[in-house]
């Protein structure tokens, strides 16, 4: 059931895109501005953007090649994150694309497990220490809660995510925190159902209180932003008609069916103070502002389906056992089926202050 405020919001739906109106992106056509200039009223974050895990996992992977392999020639930090930020869920996996074919045989692939336990056990120790805000996260929150866009976080655990807000002074920012369950991304009509059937409405309530008690109008595709450093995370965006910004770390290249999720409406930029350039027009956002928003005001949304726990491990330390964060995309120890989600099953929890 969906749980909502004692006046419920109306439900306010977003266009979907027409069939084959997504385009791909060539070398001599980007989207690296809003054409036209459109402010978004709600930006919705995946937590990849804001968690910075590079330093995490690159440290990680070199000591973990270190432990098991001294002789093997250890990957490049740039190829490192490029196998991390691939859809591919399984650790295993991704260690096997890092080690070179002469070191990985039939006969030792079965060893492919202690890599990964090398990994998270390397991780716990040393790894986690090195998570922070990417730079310019604060900034650039701040600017959207001073002009009052609405924002949404959307994160596999969700109290590991509140309590790094809290750690780095950005607690009171969000507007949402959206705890999503695994594999929803590969799922984009689950997305939609929650986005529209919950997300949108949470949205309209929380509008309707910035705009004191004035008619909240209805959203246009091009006023949502999703925004991710995981090209699949925004198949998300796709499947909701919004616009979608692709954070690309240094580094970092396309591979696979990845190339797909970034098409040339893709808004792509390094950091967030250069997509806050583009949203405000040459403003790299504002530094912290004090309380731009009262306590308590903070929406929890949930898409409720399985537990994270060690056997799907959330990338950018989401998880508190075995965190393997780089701030991209998702990882999973062993393969896991991920039950149907079903929409009647989101509860979407306010503070009284929004009541």
């Amino acid at each position: 059931m969906v749980s909502t405020p004692h006046s419920e919001p109306e439900v306010i739906c977003v266009d979907q895109p027409s069939s084959g109106q997504k385009r791909s992106r060539t070398d001599t056509e980007t989207a690296d501005h809003f054409d036209p200039p459109t402010t978004p009223k709600l930006v919705i974050l995946h937590f990849d953007a804001i968690l910075d895990g590079r330093d995490a996992v690159i440290i990680t992977v070199l000591k973990t090649f270190a432990q098991l392999q001294p002789t093997t020639p250890p990957p490049s930090p740039s190829r490192i994150l490029s196998v991390f930020a691939s859809s591919d869920p399984l650790l295993a996996n991704k260690f096997k694309a890092l080690i070179p074919p002469p070191f990985l045989t039939d006969a030792n692939a079965a060893s492919l497990r202690n890599w990964t336990d090398a990994y998270l056990e390397t991780y716990e120790r040393e790894g986690k220490a090195l998570l922070a805000p990417f730079p310019g996260a604060k900034p650039f929150l701040a600017a959207l809660v001073a002009r009052r866009i609405v924002i949404a976080i959307t994160t596999n655990h969700r109290e590991f995510t509140k309590n790094f807000m809290t750690a780095h002074g950005m607690a009171d920012l969000p507007d949402f925190i959206v705890r999503r369950a695994a594999g929803f991304a590969a799922r984009p009509e689950v997305f939609r159902e929650f986005f529209q059937s919950t997300l949108i409405p949470s949205y309209a309530a929380k509008r309707g209180r910035y705009a004191a008690g004035e008619e909240v109008e209805p959203l246009r595709p091009e006023e949502v932003l999703i925004v991710s450093c995981a090209p699949f995370n925004l198949r998300t965006a796709h499947a909701v008609g919004a616009r979608a910004c692709w954070v690309k770390m240094a580094g970092v290249e396309l591979e696979g069916e990845e190339e797909g999720d970034v098409d040339a409406d893709t808004i792509v930029v390094g950091d967030l103070a250069e997509l806050g350039e583009r949203i405000f027009g040459g403003s790299r956002g504002e530094e912290d502002n004090g309380d731009l928003k009262a306590p308590g005001n903070e929406v929890e949304v949930e898409m409720v389906g399985e537990e994270m726990g060690e056997e799907q491990q959330g990338i950018g330390g989401e998880l508190e056992v075995g965190q393997v964060g780089v701030g991209v995309g998702q990882v999973e120890v062993e393969q896991v089926e991920v039950e149907q989600i079903e929409v009647e099953q989101v509860d979407v929890e306010m503070a009284e202050t929004d009541l």
